[in-house]
């Protein structure tokens, strides 16, 4: 089996993903296909016994779009640390991906918020490791995983002569740590509960006594 990345041109929208995936997917001798709009790209693996680059090539251009060949020299020197991972790990290395004593739900939610603050802008991916105190090794697995999450997207750019990625935030993810220990979650009487009701959150002795001792911890924090 071969792993490689290739360039895509003629890709308008996400639809054009979709239709790309599917029409690989039908073909003799491939295993798998991701197509990423945003690098205009797709990592295909699949079996040379059965088919080349060549095919693949005739394949995609059978619906509208260009697949390039690129010679060995050029494949080499365009492949970024990202795509040799991607050609490297499986879909599951890469979704289970953690570092070794670091709280990766905390660790996504730090990436979110200073890609927040970028917003449409984004940020160079190794000005963020840095932040971050992150390898460019670990640092481009969470890249992977972070996309692979849905939670952004990244847009391969030629820097300072050598290509990266400018990652830019899609989705916060969802968080409940807020709401952690909060007594509504095994009230014996929550079914009963409503604003307007007699028994009302506006009234809770539990909910007061749990806000304020969480607003107690936050104010002890340096």
């Amino acid at each position: 089996m071969k792993k490689q990345t290739y360039k895509i041109q003629g890709m308008h929208c996400a639809g054009c993903v979709r239709t790309l995936e599917r029409v690989l997917m039908k073909t003799a001798g491939v295993r798998s296909a991701s197509v990423n709009f945003a690098s205009e790209s797709a990592l295909i693996e699949f079996d040379e016994q059965v088919i080349s680059d060549s095919d693949l090539a005739q394949t995609i251009e059978s619906v509208g779009y260009k697949l390039e060949i690129a010679t060995q020299e050029k494949k080499e020197e365009e492949k970024t640390l990202e795509e040799q991972l991607e050609e490297q790990l499986s879909d599951q290395e890469i979704e289970n991906f953690k570092i070794e004593k670091v709280d990766m739900e905390k660790l996504t939610h730090r990436v979110c918020d200073i890609l927040a603050v970028r917003e449409s802008s984004g940020m160079i991916q190794s000005e963020l490791w840095k932040k971050l105190k992150l390898s460019s090794r670990d640092g481009s697995r969470l890249a992977l995983k972070l996309e692979r999450m849905g939670n952004i997207t990244r847009e391969k750019i030629l820097e300072n002569g050598r290509w990266t990625y400018k990652l830019i935030l899609k989705k916060t993810p969802i968080s409940t740590t807020s709401i952690e220990n909060a007594p509504c979650l095994i009230c014996p009487v929550e079914q009963k509960c409503t604003l307007e009701g007699e028994i009302s959150p506006r009234t809770c002795v539990w909910i007061e006594e749990w806000v304020t001792m969480n607003t107690s911890k936050l104010k002890r924090k340096p």
